[in-house]
């Protein structure tokens, strides 16, 4: 028997064991025998069931399979269960009578695995719950037996189940809280970690000695323009400044530079013009086409625009490329720091060998989530990335969800328990609530980019209002989208807490006089509002933690600039966390950690203010 087949088998045996131990003592406690006696004689029963069905029915049900091969083999030749590389089966014995085929090139060592442990479970299962049924059926009973008896017995029984369920429940919990620890364990040793570090170019020849973190904005602008393209500093501007796509940039590449970034960006003492022009002839506006021809205007742009701690971070992304060689995890730093030393030296003369100018790695001890981490922007190196876009992103997008879907669910459920009419209209809708609460997200994901974004394009991307940039897939479809996943949570959690509501409550609303909407307003709602505020709970937070509609609405995977209102484009925490999964380098996966540890603590957070929401309607309804 191989590992799968005995895993298989171990596991039905321990059902087996317990529908024994459950089943058993009310089975036996009917023919008179003490129920805790039955408890264990229904152990006993279930194991040997798993053992005689591993030896006597497992055997059988292999026969079997080969009696239907060969059953099967009368009408193809080539059907085979254990031994081919290419499994073929097909039914019309040369005559086409039902042409049905099917061919499977399959990993057939692999499969025939699969196919004994599925054969040793089934049987396992067979042989296990015969012998309890017959155990069940046919135990002798004691003759007769007491009501009184009966009834002790039959309550000693119940107790007993009551015990074991309870047994059960708890060993459920101990292995929920040891999963959920180890899976926290495995983010958080992902998330600090030793890691060794080299630069492509040292930071001291670019600043005579000095810290990057000593000088300010203009300088830090020079020296990152003067170790860059013109085309890669037009592109800083267009990514950190103007905050636009590659299409629009092309687009307005010839407007005035000026005017295309707008007054604001503009600094005040900056030539509009490109310098050095014949004075015969008309100067010519500065505009993005030409931008990478004035170094000079460039960096005066970018100091005007970004702050030393962003300015800082490009010089260290652009100019002196930090990356990290490797990486080891918080149990081997903590364990095995000498051996990661030695395996240091030997990344580092390995290196030098092939490259003379290499700049040795060191090792520093990180902690991938950090206030930078919060604070910074997005960057394509893992080593110097930020969540700041990411975090603002799925706050504004959770926000206008909230705003969107609370109101609205809170709204149908009021309709549906108290205004609505038992018709077939209302039947129906009641119906479709409870099926969408179970449709896989991504289905909402397809309906907002049909509506949203494309149909409601000009209304979510802010064209008819003057705003946006004529582009659907921004924080308005994101969020509408996000709205209608969670609407069915909520309105079917908001009626349940509604009809929680005492009868007498409504009864003495309407008895002193007043109508359906005070009663509902001012009795109903008050007393349903804590189970209303526990069913947002858990909706949000399946919103925030939701990537597959994201991905179809067109959440962008990298994005530089903010999101500065409902129109604009964005991301979110679960597409960046999924976006760095996917690269393959270890210090990918520690960023995904640390932004896994983040969108947690935003989970938490909002799950916190409802909480202490809900507790304060809850503590105004016991003043009352």
């Amino acid at each position: 028997m191989n590992h799968v087949a005995f895993l298989n088998w171990l596991l039905v045996s321990l059902y087996l064991v317990d529908v024994g131990i459950l089943s058993t003592p009310i089975a036996v406690a009917r023919k008179g025998y003490s129920p805790r006696l039955g408890s264990v004689i229904g152990a006993g029963a279930g194991l040997i069931g798993a053992l005689a069905g591993l030896f006597i029915f497992t055997p059988l049900l292999g026969l079997v399979l080969q009696l239907l091969q060969a059953i099967l083999g009368v009408f193809s030749d080539n059907i085979h269960f254990a031994d081919d590389l290419k499994i073929s089966f097909s039914l019309g014995a040369g005559q086409n009578i039902l042409p049905i085929k099917f061919d499977i090139e399959a990993d057939v060592p692999r499969d025939i695995a699969f196919l004994r442990s599925l054969v040793v479970g089934v049987g396992t299962y067979i042989g296990g719950m015969i012998l309890l049924n017959l155990l069940w059926r046919f135990i002798p009973s004691q003759g007769a037996v007491t009501e009184a008896t009966a009834l002790r017995y039959n309550t000693i029984a119940r107790q007993v189940r009551g015990r074991i369920l309870q047994a059960h429940f708890m060993v459920a919990i101990v292995i929920a809280i040891t999963v959920l620890m180890a899976l926290m364990w495995n983010i958080i040793k992902g998330t600090f970690t030793m890691t060794a570090v080299s630069n492509t170019v040292a930071p001291e020849s670019l600043t005579d000695g000095r810290s990057l973190g000593d000088i300010e904005e203009p300088e830090l602008a020079q020296i990152l323009v003067g170790n860059i393209s013109g085309n890669r500093g037009r592109q800083l501007i267009q990514d950190y400044v103007w905050g636009v796509g590659d299409a629009e940039a092309r687009d307005r590449k010839s407007e005035p530079l000026v005017e295309a970034l707008g007054k604001g960006n503009w600094p005040e003492d900056l030539s509009v013009y490109v310098p050095n022009q014949d004075p015969s002839q008309e100067p010519e506006y500065i505009t993005y086409q030409n931008l990478s021809k004035q170094p000079d205007v460039v960096a005066a742009i970018l100091s005007y625009n970004l702050t030393t701690s962003d300015l800082e971070t490009l010089v260290t992304a652009e100019v002196v490329q930090p990356f990290v060689v490797a990486t080891w995890t918080l149990d081997r730093t903590l364990l095995d720091y000498k051996g990661i030393e030695k395996e240091l030296d030997v990344i580092n003369n390995s290196r030098r060998e092939s490259d003379p100018d290499w700049n040795d790695a060191r090792l520093q001890f990180r902690s991938w989530l950090s206030l930078n981490f919060v604070t910074q922007r997005l960057n394509a190196a893992p080593e110097l990335t930020g969540m700041r876009n990411a975090i603002l992103g799925s706050l504004l997008m959770i926000s206008i969800t909230a705003l969107f879907a609370f109101p609205i669910g809170i709204g149908a459920a009021i309709y549906l328990e108290e205004y609505a009419n038992d018709n077939w209209i209302n039947r129906i809708i009641q119906t479709n609530i409870d099926n969408l609460a179970g449709v896989p997200s991504i289905i909402y994901g397809l309906l907002g980019l049909a509506v949203f974004v494309r149909t409601m394009r000009p209304i979510t991307s802010g064209e008819v209002f003057g705003l946006g940039q004529g582009n659907g897939n921004t924080v308005l479809s994101a969020a509408l989208t996000m709205g209608l996943l969670i609407l069915p949570l909520i309105i079917i959690n908001a009626q349940e807490a509604i009809q929680a509501v005492q009868p007498s409550i409504r009864q003495a609303s309407f008895g002193l006089g007043a109508t359906k909407w005070q009663t509902v307003w001012n009795h109903v709602l008050p007393y349903a509002m804590p189970g209303i505020l526990t069913g947002t709970i858990l909706a949000i937070s399946r919103a925030v933690g939701e990537t597959a509609p994201l991905v179809v609405v067109g959440a962008s995977a990298f994005i530089l600039k903010d999101p500065s209102g409902p129109f604009s484009r964005f991301t979110a925490l679960p597409i960046q966390i999924y976006s760095w999964t996917e690269q393959p380098r270890d210090a990918d996966k520690a960023v995904a950690a640390a932004a896994i540890i983040l969108l947690l603590a935003l989970l938490l957070t909002l799950n916190s203010i409802a909480i202490l929401l809900r507790n304060r309607f809850e503590r105004n309804l016991g003043r009352h």
